[in-house]
């Protein structure tokens, strides 16, 4: 039975046209181990922002809003995901899903990262606006933000190694802080606090997918870039 909610999702071969981390979502068990072992498998999962703004213009002229529970079984298209993850200077905002959640399988996970489906409600002229508006909505439904701060483009998020990311695509942003003002709203689901680098590696194990992917192949990077 149809939920009813109405998602926007871009059919896999539009993403294979545009960006080389695309894999077809047909990889068989031999193919999955070979990629998940790779020295090379940060193409495979992670595409710096350049990359990510060749994705976005290429969805922004062939997305469509599906039924929620079709896109959950047809790896043939994917759903589009903003992701966010917040700062304030070299700081990080680590969450950490508690168990009042009602979904089992995020109890103790670590996150540095909010996300979640874009809508027709969204609403906008175009899809950037949709994109934007969905952004927007789902930080202020998980945060309380009592500082200005902007939006930047980090990167995308493409990781075919189980079910639920073989249906799933990642916007990557970062929300840049002016001041270290942010709490969560339901603090009985889920806390979180600003953390150095150091902390974010040591919960490392225990943090969701793309969590694992931003801090291994935008974080370390940038930091090591930087000579921290």
């Amino acid at each position: 039975m149809a939920s009813g909610e109405q998602i926007l999702v871009v059919a896999r071969s539009v993403l294979q046209r545009s960006i080389p981390i695309m894999g077809s979502g047909d990889l068989n068990e031999k193919e999955q181990s070979v990629i998940a072992r790779s020295a090379d498998s940060a193409r495979c999962s992670f595409g710096d922002a350049d990359m990510a703004w060749e994705a976005l213009k290429a969805i922004s002229v062939a997305y469509e809003f599906v039924d929620r529970d079709k896109a959950e079984h047809d790896a043939s298209i994917k759903q589009v995901i903003p992701y966010v993850m917040v700062r304030h200077g070299e700081r990080v905002l680590l969450l950490r899903r508690l168990r009042a959640q009602s979904e089992r399988r995020l109890w103790d996970k670590y996150s540095i990262g909010i996300g979640g489906h874009l809508n027709p409600s969204d609403g906008g002229k175009d899809f950037f606006d949709v994109l934007l508006s969905g952004l927007e909505r789902e930080l202020h439904e998980e945060l309380e933000i009592s500082t200005d701060y902007a939006c930047r483009l980090i990167g995308c998020i493409n990781d075919d190694s189980d079910d639920v990311g073989r249906v799933h695509f990642g916007i990557a942003f970062q929300a840049i802080l002016s001041e270290d003002s942010v709490r969560v709203r339901e603090s009985e689901k889920l806390s979180g606090q600003l953390v150095g680098l150091d902390e974010l590696l040591s919960v490392r194990d225990g943090m969701e997918s793309w969590s694992r992917i931003l801090l291994d192949h935008f974080l370390c990077r940038s930091s090591q870039a930087r000579g921290v």
